[in-house]
Formats: C-alpha cells, sequence, structure tokens
C-alpha cells in the first residue's frame, strides 16, 4: 500500500508538470537556474532517470491551480510529511539481472529541513541503523524502505540500493548522459539503453515472429540506439523532443529509416483501429475518422526523425488545447498496444510455469502430478503448489501444511500470497484465482496421480498441449486441486475470452502459442491429447 503511495504521488506531480503552461526556460531559471540536472546520489549501475521540483512548483504563481491543498493533506495523512516542500526528487532506476524482473528503484528527496515519518506508513516500517544511518524498512513485502541521510536528505525505496546511492562517484553512463543533457523542458527523463541491452534482446525475442516489416524492423534497435532523452517543455503549446544516440553515423542513419517507417505506420494502424470502431453510416463518426486522418498527416509531417551524425531526433509541437482530442483518438490503439504487451507477459508467466514444471521433472523423473493426494486417494493440494520451489518460492512453499487439503484453515490463508507468474495481467480476477490451468482428463497431461513422463507424449511434445489459459469465469483458487477438462461437445467452451480473438497455451515441449479461436474444434481435441495417435500442429485452423 505504501508503494502504491508513493507511486501515485509520483504520477501526480507529473501530471501537474504535464498540464502547467510554463515555458521551459523559465521552468529551468525557477527551478534548477542550469541545464544540467542535479545527479547526487545517482547509482552507477542506473539505467533509468528523472528531477522533479514540487516546492517550486508549490511558490511559482504561475501554478496558483496546482492543488496543493490536496497533496498536502495526502501526503501527511499517508506519509507524514508534505510533499509540497519538497525542494527536489530525484527518481532512478536500477539494471536488473533478467528482463521479466523489477528493477530496483529509489528517490532522493531533498528537504530545506527534514520531517519526520508518520501518518498511515510510520506502522508498517520497521526502525533500525545501518551504518550510522536511521532507516526505516518496511515490514512487508512492496512496502519500501526510508533513509534518513541528513538532516536535509532522505532516501525511499528498495533499500538495498540505498549503499550504492550513498558510495557513488556519479561516474556511471546514466550520471554521464544526465550531466550532458542536450534537451530542456518541463519534464527531462534519460534513458541509457546499452547497459541494459541483454534484457532488451530477451525480451524482443519473446515478441511474435510474424509482424509487419515496419514494426518487426523495431527489433533491431535495441542493437542500434545506445541512450534516449525525452523533453517535454509547455507555452500554451507542448513540444515533445526526443533525442536518440547511436555508436557511429552509420547505425544511426540505418535506425533513422526504420524509426521513419514505424512511425508511418503507427499513424496509419492508430487510423485503421479507430475506423474499425465507427458506424460510417453515421455523419458523426464518420467525420472522426476524416479528422483522425487529417492529424495524421499533420504527426507525420512533424514525426519525421532528423539525423545529425551519430544523433537522431523526433519532435513534435502541438497547442495545449488540442491534446486532450488528439489523446482521445490515440486511446483505441494504445489500448490494442498495450493488450499486445500485456499478452506478452502473460505469455512469460505460462512459460516460466511451463518451465517449472519440466525442472520438476528433471529433478523426479515425471511431471507433477495433478494434486498431491492423502492415503484415501483424496486430492490435497494443486500442482501449482508444488513447482513453487522451481519459480523461487521455496518460502512460500514450507508454509504450507502438505498433509492438509488447499481449504484448510491454514493453507487458506496461504491463498492470498499467489505469486506473481499466475497472475495474468489480462484479467481482474479474484484476489488468488489464477486462470492458468493444466489440461486434465484421461490421455491428458494431467490425470488424478497419473505419473507422467516425457516419454509418455507419444504424438510429440510440440503437438501437445499442457498449460491453457481459460476464460475469467473459469478461474480457480490456485492452490485448489482443479484444472481444464473439455467439454467435448463444445471443445472450445470456457476458452478465448481473456484475449482478443483466442487464447494462450504451453506446450509440453516448453514453448508457448497463441491459439486462434477459429481453430477447427476437432483439431483443438486432438491437440490436448499426448498419446492419441492425432499430429496436429498448434497452428492448424
Amino acid at each position: 500500500m505504501a508503494r502504491n503511495a508513493v507511486t501515485t504521488f509520483c504520477s501526480v506531480l507529473i501530471l501537474v508538470f504535464l498540464n502547467a503552461q510554463l515555458t521551459s526556460g523559465q521552468v529551468l531559471e525557477k527551478l534548477i537556474g542550469t541545464n544540467r540536472v542535479d545527479t547526487e546520489f545517482v547509482p552507477d549501475d542506473a539505467f533509468a532517470g528523472l528531477a522533479i521540483f514540487p516546492k517550486s512548483l508549490a511558490e511559482d504563481p504561475d501554478f496558483d491551480l496546482l492543488p496543493r491543498e490536496i497533496l498536502t493533506a495526502w501526503g501527511k495523512k499517508e506519509l507524514g510529511f508534505d510533499p509540497m516542500l519538497i525542494k527536489q526528487a530525484t527518481f532512478v532506476l536500477n539494471k536488473m539481472e533478467q528482463f521479466d524482473q523489477l528493477p530496483q528503484w529509489a528517490a532522493i528527496l531533498h528537504f530545506e529541513e527534514m520531517q519526520g515519518l508518520a501518518g498511515g506508513l510510520i506502522n508498517r516500517l520497521e526502525e533500525k541503523k545501518v551504518g550510522g544511518k536511521v532507516v526505516f524498512s518496511g515490514k512487508s513485502q512492496g512496502t519500501p524502505s526510508f533513509l534518513i541521510y541528513d538532516e536535509a536528505t532522505m532516501f525511499v525505496g528498495d533499500e538495498a540500493l540505498f549503499d550504492e546511492m550513498i558510495t557513488s562517484k556519479r561516474q556511471g553512463r546514466l550520471a554521464g548522459l544526465m550531466k550532458q543533457a542536450s534537451l530542456k523542458g518541463d519534464l527531462v527523463a534519460f534513458v541509457d539503453l546499452k547497459s541494459v541491452r541483454p534484457m532488451l534482446n530477451q525480451a524482443v525475442e519473446m515478441l511474435p515472429t510474424m509482424l509487419p516489416p515496419a514494426v518487426g524492423d523495431l527489433k533491431q534497435l535495441p542493437n542500434m540506439i545506445d541512450a534516449i532523452e525525452l523533453g517535454i517543455s509547455m507555452d500554451g503549446r507542448v513540444k515533445t523532443e526526443v533525442v536518440m544516440h547511436s555508436a557511429d553515423s552509420e547505425v544511426a542513419s540505418e535506425a533513422t529509416e526504420i524509426i521513419r517507417s514505424s512511425v508511418e505506420f503507427g499513424l496509419e494502424f492508430g487510423i485503421g483501429v479507430l475506423a474499425a470502431q465507427m458506424d460510417f453510416n453515421d455523419p458523426v463518426q464518420e467525420s472522426f475518422v476524416e479528422y483522425a486522418q487529417r492529424v495524421g498527416e499533420e504527426f507525420k509531417s512533424q514525426l519525421q526523425p532528423k539525423l545529425n551524425g551519430k544523433r537522431m531526433s523526433l519532435s513534435l509541437d502541438q497547442e495545449l488545447a488540442v491534446v486532450p482530442i488528439i489523446v482521445g483518438l490515440a486511446l483505441p490503439a494504445v489500448q490494442q498496444s498495450r493488450t499486445s504487451a500485456r499478452r506478452v507477459a502473460s505469455m512469460n508467466n505460462l512459460r516460466q510455469l511451463n518451465l517449472a514444471a519440466s525442472n520438476y521433472h528433471s529433478i523426479h523423473d515425471h511431471f507433477p502430478t495433478q494434486a498431491s493426494y492423502d492415503k484415501n486417494g483424496r486430492p490435497l493440494l494443486s500442482w501449482r503448489v508444488h513447482i513453487l520451489p522451481f519459480i523461487e518460492e521455496i518460502e512460500l512453499y514450507e508454509k504450507f501444511r502438505l498433509d492438509e487439503p488447499w481449504d484448510s484453515q491454514h493453507n487458506r490463508k496461504l491463498i492470498a500470497q499467489m505469486p506473481p507468474f499466475f497472475n495474468s495481467p489480462l484479467v481482474a480476477s479474484e484476489s488468488g484465482k489464477t486462470v492458468y490451468l493444466g489440461v486434465a482428463g484421461k490421455g491428458m497431461m494431467f490425470n488424478g496421480q497419473e505419473k507422467i513422463a516425457l516419454r509418455q507424449v507419444l504424438d510429440g511434445l510440440s503437438n501437445t498441449v499442457f498449460l491453457v489459459e481459460v476464460s475469467p469465469d473459469r478461474a480457480v483458487e490456485w492452490t485448489r486441486p482443479l484444472d481444464y477438462r473439455v467439454n467435448p461437445n463444445n471443445p472450445l467452451d470456457g476458452l478465448g475470452q481473456v484475449n482478443l480473438g483466442g487464447f494462450i497455451v504451453a506446450l509440453a515441449d516448453g514453448s508457448v502459442s497463441f491459439i486462434d479461436n477459429n481453430i477447427d474444434p476437432e483439431s483443438w481435441l486432438k491437440l490436448l491429447t499426448r498419446a492419441g495417435g492425432e499430429i496436429v500442429s498448434p497452428y492448424d485452423r
């Protein structure tokens, strides 16, 4: 909850910037007085950063409509201090080892004089001393820690990052990028792509292979662009600038062409998505498409990447008044992009669960059974519980009473601690429920107490469905020994309501596929059996 509070606070402050009508020159003069961003305490391994200045905003007459009273009351209630007294807040993200991990994050808060922690937050923290500094550690997972650095400086975020911030020599790639910032604006952000390139390439590998060339070529950009700067400035208009840095001019030239074709495709795609939702028999709805086409042509003329040696830039300059309208028109395409991103995340969840089951097989010489059972054959806990040690959840696994059923008084308390891999980003399901189920039944990958090994998958590992993403109304408590059982009279019943146009499955070979809702029902039935003698590809329609 505290982490959500901090996130809300940051979001509100950023929205203030985005709605302010102040020139970039005024902001820079009033807030920092220089084109350089303060890099104090920026960790040497950080890859992204952003600085904001709440106190200056609160005191600036040009921001009279800033909801200071609300932010002050909220801060005192939730955090114990007035966020509008922060002179400068610098947010940083540290590098992660794998792309599917959350990066360490922290914020450096500078006050004119230190304020204490109180309100609803203090009860969720535990006070201790580390290296002579007072640290308030979050008692529960997801609650950030706080460090009182001196009489005017506080750290908030992941405690593991605090030592790096204190000992930082400000010689990392991100600190260098921030020092040499080439953009001015009301909001300036920095990302060092080179330092996280391996993780980006891992993410790129998970994207669908069948993409339009203009989109598919974007996969090359992580290896072409070393760093990105973003600047947004306002003076009755909104001017957005993006600067990208490459290692040499030849690479920059090639990247520029990819960006140009992708921008044009993106605009055309966005208009197409909007048009698909409109009724052309309605002149008002038809006019929306005509307006979107006109706006798209304007954007296309402005969003032409410019090349200057190793440096590429994009800029967009629009009247502030029309921005909400343009954003509204872009929402269908943005929503489609968000859905695609969530689909990729959901596919990664299934991939990780599949990998865990394979690792289980490596240890036990068979896949996990559908559940664990007592001496009378009564199912106790789902296979999802028994793969916990293989998804780095051994501590949670050891909390279960394995000789009790999933809904015993003790085990029921653990349902709320469902690991994130069981939580689909596409479904707002009840707490503790998952849409990732095993395929269960006679001849399937899960069949009661039967211990099924790889050698028993006679139809071929790549032709046999192991796990499936069911519709939200079929979600079950993740610890409950209940899985997907096909209805032979309606084979696709209970599927295809999470993703637009289809559903995700994990195959016995460890791969993950998207199955179209138009798949032939008979082909789907054949994909579910492991030794039925029917060799069917998941791509058959």
